[in-house]
């Protein structure tokens, strides 16, 4: 059996647990203000959401679309769960418990999972919904950057188990250039937003 006594691969820095639970907790607002908005426009079809801003920023043409709730269920309410758990891990890390390794790679499978939801999510709202919505974008980018950190930590982890290997300089370079490249993502994505939307702003 694995123990789960402190180990470099097992434990988490605090500065990342902070990530996760900062992340969270703004995801969390978002969707849970997400949700507010949603049952105000299924009660009022003339409501306007807080969120609307001119015609390019718009989260009622957002949520009243198909993806709104891909999976049947609305998006804000599966980002309030998760987020929750999220913010719990976080919490739970910054005790210094030691996790499981199994526990860790499902944390990361996870966000990654719901990183490709969000990117999934964008491309709809930039192509063919033609709206943005600040608290989805919100919602996207904490989700994006808690799976980017989280996935170097992990690549971490096996990279101290196997010094000196091709893994280790991957991850050795990653990490190092680790904020140019969130922040290459998020001058990609807003390019593509600006040429998309440029005749609105």
């Amino acid at each position: 059996m694995e123990s789960t006594t402190a180990h470099p691969s097992l434990t988490t820095p605090k500065p990342l647990a902070w990530l996760y639970v900062i992340g969270a907790f703004i995801g969390l607002i978002a969707s849970m203000t997400l949700t507010v908005e949603k049952f105000e426009l299924a009660e009022d079809s003339s409501y306007v959401p807080s969120c609307t801003f001119g015609e390019s920023f718009t989260c009622g043409s957002v949520m009243i679309s198909e993806q709104a709730a891909a999976f049947g269920i609305p998006n804000p309410l599966l980002g309030i769960s998760g987020f929750s758990v999220v913010m719990a891990i976080g919490v739970l890390m910054l005790t210094g418990a030691a996790l499981p390794r199994w526990f860790r790679t499902a944390f990361v499978i996870g966000l990654g999972l719901a990183s490709i939801f969000c990117l999934w999510l964008a491309y709809h709202a930039v192509y063919n919904i033609h709206a943005l919505c600040i608290y989805c974008m919100i919602v996207w980018a904490v989700t994006i950057t808690m799976f980017w950190f989280a996935f170097l930590r992990f690549m971490g982890d096996a990279a101290d188990r196997s010094p000196g290997s091709g893994l280790a300089r991957v991850h050795a370079t990653l990490n190092m250039l680790r904020f140019p490249i969130l922040i290459a993502v998020v001058v990609l994505i807003a390019a593509l937003i600006i040429i998309e939307f440029g005749f609105f702003f």
